[in-house]
């Protein structure tokens, strides 16, 4: 690989005509000058190809566009990943920016040649402009698969990849709609190793109607993501096991406590009880657990009372 390999920058992109030419500025302002764009419309009813072919006629030839039939972002990227030139492919969604020094400061860290992906951190901005408070994370560094096996800590928009492997790989699996990017890295943790900039990089704007997420979807895409990776690599010893059922309570818990979080008590029973029975006593969301067994007007007390006791600078 050259001293500055050519980065594709790929861009799927879905009725987003407020928001995609800031998300490309903030690609080609990057201050690692050897780049070039590459979005992929998947089939937008309102302007967006409009504002495309605008940007690609204003940015030739560092920006090109292709068109096709809604199918996915994970078929858009591919779609992209085909028509791109670079070494290197880093993902970028088409409502997130980019800090201008994150190409700059990921690129090298592929001098180690072992290294496939070198991803970074994120940080959420609200529709008025103002940055979430930042949220401690960790960075795994190395060969990562029994790490993000249960939480992924790899964001997309974060991510660099070596075209090679993402090649290798066959991309994104196009018939998954959730869990789609946590498939692909943990297929690229059996290959390669992992880098990571501990820095929020990336800006992730949190729309309006991004607020609502169906998270029972949103677990059973994680569940059949875990179930698909362990046909592929099944466990070879206790331990191993002992990482995929781990991964299978994180799945439940973490997504119990989101539906508690958001009063569907029903759900949030059936999951923290789930996780209970993984863990053998899941000591850790039991107040919730509990909770969600109540009436629904004294539940809602509670979480609120448990919500207040979970803030910063509280006793106890």
């Amino acid at each position: 690989m050259s001293a500055r390999p050519l980065v594709s920058v790929i861009i799927p992109v879905h009725n987003r005509q407020r928001f995609i030419a800031a998300a490309v500025d903030s690609a080609l302002t990057q201050t690692y000058p050897s780049l070039e764009v590459v979005i992929v419309d998947d089939g937008s009813d309102d302007d967006t190809p409009v504002v495309c072919q605008d940007l690609a006629r204003r940015h030739a030839p560092r920006l090109r566009w292709a068109r096709q039939a809604n199918a996915g972002p994970s078929a858009a990227r591919n779609h992209a990943a085909r028509l791109a030139r670079g070494d290197l492919l880093a993902f970028l969604d088409s409502d997130d920016l980019w800090l201008p020094e994150k190409l700059a400061k990921q690129v090298p860290l592929f001098e180690d040649v072992d290294v496939g992906l070198v991803y970074a951190g994120v940080r959420g901005q609200t529709p008025d402009g103002a940055l979430t408070p930042p949220v401690p994370r960790r960075y795994c560094r190395g060969r990562c698969f029994f790490e993000i096996l249960g939480q992924n800590p790899v964001p997309t928009s974060a991510t660099v990849i070596r075209s090679e492997l993402f090649a290798a790989l066959g991309g994104f699996d196009e018939g998954r709609w959730r869990a789609e990017d946590k498939h692909l890295w943990l297929r690229a943790a059996r290959r390669a190793k992992f880098a990571a900039v501990a820095e929020d990089l990336v800006l992730r704007r949190l729309l309006p109607e991004g607020l609502s997420v169906n998270e029972a979807a949103m677990m059973l895409g994680e569940l059949s993501c875990l179930d698909d990776i362990q046909r592929l690599f099944p466990p070879q010893n206790a331990w191993e096991a002992r990482r995929y059922r781990q991964a299978r309570l994180w799945v439940r818990r973490h997504y119990g406590l989101n539906m508690f979080n958001q009063a569907d008590y029903a759900g949030a029973r059936a999951q923290l009880w789930r996780a209970q029975v993984l863990a053998g006593g899941d000591l850790g969301s039991l107040p919730q657990f509990v909770v969600s067994l109540l009436p629904a007007g004294l539940a809602d007390r509670l979480r609120a009372a448990l919500r207040r006791a979970r803030r910063p600078g509280r006793a106890g």
